[in-house]
């Protein structure tokens, strides 16, 4: 028992710093997560216990998605229709959510809640670093870096958008473990409040127009929180001195003068503005909003619900008026930002199994479970609701929290 919590601990820690490189890696995820997840699944489920453990059936059906994903890559791989190294991250991808997603199913508990703490610390004073003694202070520590101008500190991610993305994963993490009471009760609810003080101050500090997205998703769903749910007032009050510390960290955009000219600060003031204008004006906007357009499209309509394939070979270009939409002119094949939406557009109609198995999982843990029901709705709409349009399922935390939504799925009313 002692070795499974030891190699759990190990997978969460490679999981809270996934950008983390030990060497030369073309990746900004790396995959050392993902290699001890494996690890981890092999040696203490199978080899230690000499059982295998039944897999539920959502993960069973996304296996067999991946499966299909994998053999579709091979054959365009053997015609030489596609190209290696961007087929391999989609399947990393897709695999990925698997592995972590049974990893937390199986461990969620076994977490060590100071094991988060420290690494919330951690990521701070890399950002404080950066602050001190130039922003280049961690590159070494990373495959890649990339920020300068009005954009933001990176901390231990290679740009201030991953790094904007981490602290609302952690944020969201915060809420796990102070709803399932994990820490100290004595001083509960000043750690808590401390953590999210220390995410905020470092989402503020990554001048993220990403961050500031995902900020109000998360104050949405707390809001959601605070109006749907049945909750003692003294949660209540915990809840409404968060929306309003988010909000002011939102705010500071707009009122000091230094943030309102970084990209968080440009981009909140034209979405408020001039909404239209952004949309057309912004490359990296247009591009991640259009991106579930360019994914329906391509692999429902255009490959008639085939899909493209995993990192297949460009070929012709993608029509003028998804072109407008999506800020640029580009070719069809290839890989597209988003999540799930890349999953549409490599695999078309199959795709929709895969997907359909995440949101079965997250919606039963949602309606069978009602005491973590408030952070298993937040994790929903701040995490996975933003992976419609962008992001990357390769993340590690986002195949844990699938992990807890399906260990809460099965846990029945509480």
């Amino acid at each position: 028992m002692k070795y499974r919590i030891i190699i759990a601990q190990i997978v969460f820690v490679l999981a809270l710093f996934p950008y983390v490189s030990f060497g030369a890696m073309p990746f900004d995820t790396q995959p050392w997560a993902l290699i001890a997840g494996i690890v981890c699944i092999f040696t203490s489920e199978i080899f230690y216990t000499r059982t295998i453990r039944k897999v539920p059936r959502p993960l069973f059906l996304m296996s067999i998605v991946t499966f299909y994903a994998l053999v579709i890559f091979l054959v365009h791989i053997a015609l030489e229709q596609a190209i290696f190294v961007d087929g391999s991250k989609s399947l990393w991808a897709y695999t990925s959510l698997i592995v972590f997603a049974y990893i937390g199913y199986i461990y969620w508990k076994e977490f060590h809640v100071n094991v988060y703490i420290v690494s919330a610390g951690l990521w701070l004073l890399a950002a404080l670093s950066q602050l001190l003694f130039g922003l280049r202070t961690v590159a070494f520590l990373l495959p890649r870096f990339s920020t300068g101008g009005y954009r933001g500190l990176t901390s231990l991610a290679p740009e201030p958008s991953f790094y904007a993305t981490m602290c609302i994963a952690m944020l969201v993490l915060n809420e796990y473990f102070f709803r399932e009471k994990r820490y100290n009760p004595r001083y509960a609810t000043i750690i808590y409040f401390g953590v999210c003080v220390a995410l905020l101050s470092q989402l503020v500090l990554s001048f993220s127009g990403v961050g500031i997205g995902l900020l109000l998703l998360f104050i949405g769903s707390k809001i959601i929180e605070l109006i749907f749910f049945r909750a003692p007032w003294k949660e209540k009050k915990i809840a409404i001195f968060v929306v309003a510390l988010s909000l002011s960290a939102i705010l500071l955009f707009i009122e000091n003068r230094t943030l309102a000219q970084t990209r968080g600060g440009y981009v909140l003031a034209q979405s408020i503005a001039r909404p239209a204008s952004l949309l057309q004006n912004d490359l990296s906007v247009s591009n991640r909003l259009a991106n579930p357009v360019l994914g329906i499209y391509g692999g429902i309509v255009e490959q008639k619900g085939f899909g493209f394939g995993l990192g297949t070979k460009s070929s012709k270009n993608i029509p003028q008026w998804l072109a407008g939409i999506h800020g640029e002119q580009r070719l069809w094949g290839g890989r597209i930002e988003g999540g799930f939406t890349a999953i549409i557009y490599e695999l078309g109609i199959i795709g929709l199994l895969y997907i359909g198995a995440v949101f079965y999982i997250i919606f039963m843990s949602i309606y069978r479970n009602q005491t973590m029901r408030p952070s298993l709705m937040i994790s929903a709409i701040a995490i996975f609701f933003p992976l419609c349009i962008f992001g990357s399922l390769a993340l590690p935390m986002v195949g844990l929290f699938l992990g807890a939504h399906l260990f809460y799925s099965r846990a029945g009313p509480v």
